[in-house]
């Protein structure tokens, strides 16, 4: 193959990999460091204004494995309140805006799913998000690990990898409505 046909190869090749990630700015830019919004953020709106996202623990497993009895019994209570509460963290602010404080019992609705849990207000939180920890909420095993906190992936929202094909749990876009508890 010629140089000059070698260079249109590649061009070629590099644009459609641009395209196949998603990658909206346009020419040689496209090929550069830029910055682009992440697309969850275009889902955000008047129906669901706020983003969930995921909260992974050195205690908890992320998957379907189940936690151990030990490590559940040395969960905080910002993880899993009471022993069986699932604890989110949201922002003072946010918290404040949606009417919340520490300890009220609230549900999370996704285009997803729906999962119930209790406000920690945490000032490290970033504004108009909310974190989920992972690895709780599991429907099967022993009277250890079964209904304890709610599972994250039941509103989580998935799509698949550009590259890859795999599914890809990312930022969700999420109302939060106080609930009696």
């Amino acid at each position: 193959m010629g140089a000059g046909l070698r260079r249109a190869h590649e061009k070629t090749f590099l644009h459609c990999l641009c395209l196949k990630l998603g990658v909206r700015e346009k020419g040689a830019a496209a090929f550069m460091p830029h910055y682009e919004p992440p697309e969850p953020l275009s889902r955000v709106g008047k129906d669901f204004p706020l983003l969930m996202a995921a909260l992974p623990s050195l205690r908890t497993p992320a998957g379907s494995e189940p936690i151990s009895p030990y490590m559940l019994k040395i969960l905080s209570d910002t993880t899993l309140a009471r022993k069986d509460w699932l604890v989110v963290e949201m922002n003072p602010q946010t918290a404040a805006k949606l009417g919340l404080g520490e300890d009220d019992p609230v549900e999370i609705a996704s285009p997803s799913g729906k999962i119930k849990a209790r406000v920690h207000v945490f000032a490290g939180a970033a504004p108009d998000m909310v974190f989920v920890p992972t690895g709780l909420g599991h429907s099967a095993f022993d009277m250890y690990l079964k209904g304890k906190g709610d599972n994250f992936f039941k509103a989580a929202y998935v799509r698949d990898d550009a590259m890859s094909g795999l599914p890809q749990w990312e930022l969700s876009p999420v109302k939060v409505s106080k609930v009696r508890g």
